[in-house]
């Protein structure tokens, strides 16, 4: 079961805001992202840092790197 919602996420001076789902994974959770037309898994690590994953290959992914940075400290934020 997941949830669909939005994501506002402060970047260069400006907020945008990102479609995402909260996913059930197992006994945690994932976020998936939409962000400019690519779709990115976000998941807390054991530090509760949320580190982006690609659903093909389960390993860190390129693309704006700074961008998926700041999505995962807004994540980190949100679930304090």
């Amino acid at each position: 079961m997941s949830e669909e919602l939005e994501l506002p996420v402060h970047f260069n001076n400006e907020e945008i805001l990102f479609p995402m789902e909260l996913i059930r994974w197992g006994y945690t959770h994932r976020f998936k992202i939409h962000v400019y037309g690519h779709d990115y898994f976000f998941e807390p690590d054991e530090e509760g840092v949320y580190r982006a994953i690609t659903e093909q290959t389960d390993r860190p992914v390129s693309g704006n790197k700074e961008l998926l940075k700041v999505i995962g400290q807004t994540l980190a934020e949100l679930m304090q």
